[in-house]
């Protein structure tokens, strides 16, 4: 190539960078003032969406418009709330501690507005925010925004201000309804039928807790259900601690007085105390220990018992029919026992050597569960007896015979006490006779009609009770001397004796003057 053609292509390239130059600044300026004019508008740039509706193009006004329009009518008009007592996720409730439920088939909830929970849901905001994009930064940062709006655009989310004074109240106002005591699982016996009634756990609303979870949760207006954060409380006897409870082990009743009131207010009060104990495989129960002490302050009356072979008043009199009654039905349950006193007398209401007396601090019934599960005491009264049942599994039934053998008799002494108010010749009883007894209880297990054990439980010996009589020692009074028919008696001062005075000692011979049958020796 000659240097002339070069010169040619060197202009040429020249005058063409020179116009590409010119046509690039060109453009600069025109996207710059179209920049500068984007940003004194009041549209909403290209590219942009606010939860995911297009808004490019219009007014903030134009945009909320919209999205009233559009979006809002798409959002839920209620939040359940959740509030299962098996909800909470993470939750020990043995501690009491609580979180918020996750995922999860809880039935229980209830359902409130957004606005209801203090959610204010915020498009004027969402829509300045759209506003401001490639509006911020320097010029040239204005027109980068611009662009990449066109090639990729950008959406900008709805959030909602959450008003903490309404959420509060909404919660506290919830509490009502959610919060529940833990109940016990029961065990109802009608006769020999046992149904088990399932215990419920307890809850309760944390609000604190549920109140910081909320306000996070109700930022996102599509927010349609949550679970709340709730404490949970085990009952004191739970569904697994009565599941082995299917059948009556044992029964036994005692017949009381009902008339004699404090004494049966005392032992209605000590077996109402025994009533639902659970008593584990191994673990031994003691009356004593689980009725307590017998106070007046524990609502216990006076009522009579036998102290030192002799009945006397006493507070919390009637209790040792509890304990014969459970003495009673833990034998018949073939349960070990472990501690057992007899009376020192007789009782009316169970059959010699299968009595039990206790006396707090000094004389306990005790008997330990020998079986494979727990077992469960029902105690009661009903129709003037008291009841007491083994409850347990099928299992450890047993068929047992209480059997007394080797009875005989004690027969009791009489007393015969003077008394100078009876008249002489008469008698009155003033306490009466009770025979004493011997006997031995041995008891007989079976199982499936096969005998598989027989055991000699004790020999017990009941003093007798003497008989008191009270024999009459007043002397009958001397009759005056009538006198003889048509015989007028002396008056003149030579017959007349004077009759002594209480005071004056009697004379050497004379009888005795008669006693007054108001006096007393």
């Amino acid at each position: 190539m000659d240097a002339a053609k070069k010169q040619k292509l060197i202009k040429a390239l020249l005058i063409a960078l020179a116009v590409l130059v010119v046509l690039v600044i060109a453009g600069g300026i025109t996207i710059v003032v179209a920049a500068r004019s984007f940003v004194r508008g009041e549209q909403i740039a290209e590219g942009v969406s606010i939860a995911g509706v297009d808004v490019g193009h219009l007014s903030q006004s134009q945009a909320v418009e919209k999205l009233h329009t559009r979006w809002v009518p798409t959002l839920p008009e209620q939040v359940e709330l959740k509030y299962g007592p098996d909800t909470t996720a993470g939750a020990d409730s043995d501690s009491g501690d609580s979180t918020a439920s996750a995922d999860n088939d809880s039935t229980d909830g209830t359902s409130l507005s957004p606005e209801e929970l203090g959610a204010r849901l915020q498009l004027q905001r969402a829509a300045a925010e759209a506003y401001r994009i490639g509006r911020e930064g320097s010029i040239w940062q204005q027109v980068v925004a611009q662009l990449r709006l066109r090639r990729k655009g950008l959406d900008v989310p709805v959030t909602c201000d959450i008003d903490e004074v309404v959420l509060r109240s909404a919660l506290v106002a919830l509490t009502e309804t959610i919060n529940r005591k833990p109940k016990d699982a029961t065990v109802e016996v009608a006769g020999d039928e046992v149904h088990i009634d399932p215990g419920e756990v307890g809850r309760s609303l944390d609000v604190d807790a549920s109140q910081a979870y909320l306000a996070e949760q109700l930022k996102d207006p599509r927010l349609s259900a949550v679970d709340l954060v709730i404490k949970t409380e085990e009952p004191a006897i739970t569904d697994d601690m009565v599941a082995n409870f299917e059948i009556v082990l044992s029964s036994y009743s005692t017949p009381f007085n009902p008339g004699r009131g404090q004494r049966t207010h005392n032992l209605k009060l000590a077996m109402g105390i025994v009533n639902n104990t659970i008593v584990q495989p191994g673990e031994e129960f003691s009356v004593n220990e689980i009725v307590g002490p017998r106070l007046t302050e524990h609502g216990y009356k006076s009522a009579p018992i036998f102290l030192r072979g002799e009945v006397v008043p006493s507070i919390g009199g009637g209790v040792c029919q509890v304990a014969t009654t459970l003495y009673n039905v833990a034998l018949l349950a073939n349960l070990k026992v472990t501690q057992r006193h007899h009376h020192s007398r007789p009782v009316d209401y169970a059959p010699s050597g299968r009595d039990a007396t206790v006396y707090y601090g000094q004389i306990d019934l005790k008997f330990t569960n020998t079986l494979k599960y727990p077992i469960l005491i029902v105690g009661y009264a009903e129709n003037a007896r008291l009841h007491a049942k083994m409850i347990g599994k099928k299992a450890d039934r047993f068929d047992v015979e209480l059997v007394r053998s080797g009875i005989s008799s004690i027969g009791f002494a009489i007393k015969e006490v003077p008394d100078p108010e009876l008249e002489e010749g008469k008698q009155e009883v003033e306490k009466k006779g009770r025979s004493g007894a011997r006997v031995t209880l041995i008891r007989v297990v079976k199982q499936d009609g096969q005998e598989i054990a027989r055991e000699v439980l004790h020999t017990d010996v009941y003093g007798a009770q003497t008989k008191v009589v009270r024999v009459g020692a007043k002397q009958p009074e001397e009759e005056p001397e009538q006198p003889v028919e048509g015989e007028a008696p002396a008056t003149g001062p030579e017959t007349l004796e004077p009759t002594p005075s209480p005071d004056t000692p009697a004379p050497p011979g004379a009888a005795p003057a008669a006693a007054d049958e108001n006096e007393h020796e």
